[in-house]
């Protein structure tokens, strides 16, 4: 038995040419200067009026980074600056406002993804409020089909309590606890990152309960 790998000549001439960085989201291409508002409304009401519906998909981006990856290409800003974080949101709440009523709240969301830049630059208060306006301007989806993501730099402790309190806005607890598990093996000592998911999953479980 040959253990040669086999190559489709055909498929490697197809896209044997230049395409935007997958981690553009939307590619380059689809940015054009003579799509505005008006042009966004139209599409959002012919996406509503379809016979069957698709699901949505969002995606958010943040583009702060504490400090750079030399490797990355993604549109980001280095800063060391919360209050530019605070500002961010309040733009993205903004947003969310005016865009969120264009599409039918029967469509759910089926893809969600937080992007940047590094989504953990922000707040867990800021990530958190984020993540309730999007829960409350879009129907997301339940199930385990789902794909919701984020983007975090995992060389801080913060990035479990980050995607553990995420976990719990999206009524995953075991997720939830398995974040707060490797934070515990992390800090080995007590550490507010801890002892923060901690109280949320105590909180979570108390309003579960009730």
């Amino acid at each position: 038995m040959s253990t040669q790998p086999v190559f489709d000549i055909g498929v490697l001439c197809r896209y044997d040419c230049p395409g935007p960085r997958y981690t553009s989201y939307p590619t380059a291409p689809q940015f054009r200067e003579d799509f505005g508002e008006e042009q966004l409304r139209r599409w959002a009401w012919r996406s509503n009026i379809q016979i069957s519906p698709r699901p949505i998909s969002l995606y958010v981006h943040v583009p702060y980074c504490f400090s750079p990856c030399f490797y990355c290409g993604c549109n980001r800003t280095i800063s060391r600056d919360p209050a530019r974080g605070e500002h961010y949101v309040e733009r993205l709440l903004q947003e969310l406002r005016l865009v969120a009523p264009l599409f039918d709240t029967r469509r759910e969301v089926m893809q969600l993804h937080l992007g940047g830049g590094t989504p953990n630059f922000l707040s867990p208060t800021q990530l958190s409020r984020l993540l309730a306006a999007l829960a409350d301007g879009f129907r997301l989806s339940g199930v385990a089909e789902r794909d919701f993501s984020i983007e975090l730099d995992p060389r801080h402790r913060g990035a479990h309590e980050y995607i553990g309190e995420a976990y719990l806005m999206m009524n995953d607890l075991a997720k939830a606890e398995a974040h707060l598990a490797a934070l515990e093996k992390i800090c080995l000592i007590p550490c507010e990152e801890y002892d923060d998911l901690k109280k949320a999953i105590g909180e979570y479980r108390r309003k579960a309960a009730k």
